[in-house]
């Protein structure tokens, strides 16, 4: 918005211009007084200006300080918790290396059991296949055994005449079976 340009009319109700030298003295202290007031509004600037500076500086030197001791903490903090962190860390890192070694036996362990498991299972079917085979053989030899012994039925008690029964048997069947010599004879237990 434009400015408005007063004029101020004069007031003195004299008509006509006014004395040269009257107005000029009126201006000169006119103008001494505005020097006077400019001069002391520049001396007021100056001392605010003076005043903020000094208001700025304190508050940057508080800030500063601030700054510095807030820094100062961090650090402090930060170092304390690398620290933890780093204990922490270390003792994760030996558990996890125990772990580890401790997995490795036991991943050996079960490799060698696994091993001498099928060991002892092939030892086993060829056990197995021997007993089977040698629980053959027992029985065809208990068979051939029991072919070989013979029961003499129908011979009267007393027919020995007091001979010995082995030789008697011996003698009954080389005479019955009509053989050229006695067979051998044992008897039961």
């Amino acid at each position: 918005m434009p400015k408005k340009n007063i004029v101020k009319s004069d007031q003195s109700g004299e008509p006509g211009p006014k004395e040269a030298s009257g107005s000029t003295n009126e201006e000169a202290s006119g103008v001494a007084g505005r020097a006077t007031d400019d001069s002391s509004i520049l001396g007021a600037i100056a001392a605010l200006h003076a005043e903020l500076t000094l208001v700025k500086s304190e508050i940057c030197r508080k800030i500063e300080t601030e700054i510095s001791e807030v820094t100062t903490t961090l650090r402090g903090e930060i170092t304390a918790l690398k620290a933890e962190n780093d204990a922490a860390i270390t003792t994760l890192t030996a558990q996890i290396d125990s772990q580890k070694q401790m997995l490795k036996e036991l991943t050996e362990a079960a490799n060698g059991s696994s091993d001498i498991v099928q060991e002892l299972e092939s030892k086993v079917k060829t056990l197995c296949g021997k007993m089977g085979t040698l629980s053959e053989k027992c029985l065809d030899l208990e068979g051939r055994s029991k072919r070989q012994n013979l029961r003499v039925a129908g011979v009267k008690e007393g027919k020995e005449n007091g001979q010995r029964i082995r030789l008697f048997v011996a003698d009954l069947l080389k005479e019955t079976l009509g053989l050229e010599k006695a067979p051998e004879i044992d008897r039961d237990p």
